[in-house]
This record gives structure tokens, sequence and C-alpha cells, in this order.
């Protein structure tokens, strides 16, 4: 039993009340506090690792091999951006074996072909046949046979090579169609 009157007994209770709310901050702020303090270790440390980790970093970047490894980059890129080109180029190019195959297909039994190669310049496509005939008569067969295929457009055969009767070296170029 409690034989205090009732005012005091409020006040006994408020005075518990501020007490209480008096050891609850202590307790929280000595919480928070300490555990501040054992934070700090921590703290330190990962600012001591970051330092390092920037230092190492512009080490690196400042390094020579750096350097060196951008600009094989660059080259790497730009060899990839040649590579593209080409296959793009490839894509788009014409087969040559086609009408090597009708130079082929139009020699006559006399004609000895040596060499066959394919150029282009200001977007005219030119074959050149090199080669030996036995007769000078098998040389113009063979010329009139190219010229009768209309994948060929002109047929170029310099005077020489027909004044020769037997066993004469030729050299004929040939502009190909465009239509092809």
């Amino acid at each position: 039993m409690n034989l205090l009157p009732e005012e005091e007994k409020k006040e006994v209770g408020q005075e518990r009340m501020r007490r209480f709310l008096v050891v609850a901050l202590l307790g929280c702020a000595g919480v928070f506090g300490i555990g501040s303090i054992l934070l700090l270790p921590s703290y330190f440390f990962a600012e001591y690792q970051q330092r390092e980790s920037e230092r190492g970093l512009q080490a690196l970047t400042s390094s020579p091999e750096i350097g060196r490894m951008k600009e094989e980059k660059k080259e790497a890129e730009a060899r990839a951006a040649t590579f593209s080109k080409l296959e793009a180029l490839f894509a788009e190019s014409k087969s040559v074996a086609v009408p090597f195959g009708l130079v082929l297909a139009a020699r006559s039994e006399g004609v000895k072909i040596s060499s066959l190669s394919y150029s282009i310049s200001k977007d005219i496509e030119k074959i050149s046949v090199r080669g030996r005939s036995a007769k000078r008569a098998d040389l113009v067969d063979f010329s009139n046979r190219l010229e009768a295929v209309r994948e060929f457009s002109k047929v170029s055969s310099p005077i020489s090579n027909f004044l020769k009767e037997e066993d004469s070296e030729f050299l004929l170029t040939l502009d190909v169609a465009p239509s092809r």
C-alpha cells in the first residue's frame, strides 16, 4: 500500500518517467558512441584502401605498357575496320571465274595460254591473256572467237602478235562488258 498523497504519487511517476527517459537516451547515446568508436578502424582502413587503389590506378594508367596497349587497341580497331571494308568489297565484287572460263573455252588447239591476269582501272575490267600459238591462223581464230563472246566488249591485240608465221608469243587484252 502506498500512503503517499495523490499529488506526490503523480510527481514520483513523472520523476520515474524522466529518469527512465534520461537513462534510455544515455544508453542510446552510449551505444551510438561506442559503435562509432568501433567503426573508426574500418573507416580508416577503407580510406587507406581507396587512396592505395587510386594511386595504383594512376600508376597503371601512366605506365608505358598501358600506352602501348592503347596503341595496339587502336591498331586492332583499324584492322577490324579494314577487314570489314574488304569484306564489303568482296561481297560486291564480281567473280573472275566466269570470264576466265570463257577465255579458256574459246582457246583453239594450237594456242597455249601461259598466264591470265585480271585488273580494274577507272571502272573498266580488263583481262590480259599471254601465251604462245603454234601458227598465226590459230591465234587469229582464237582472237575471232574471243570477239564473238558477248561478255567481252573489246579485244585488243598488238600487230606484233601476227608478225611471226609460226610459234609466236602473244598478248591479248580483253575489256569485260559492264553488263555481266
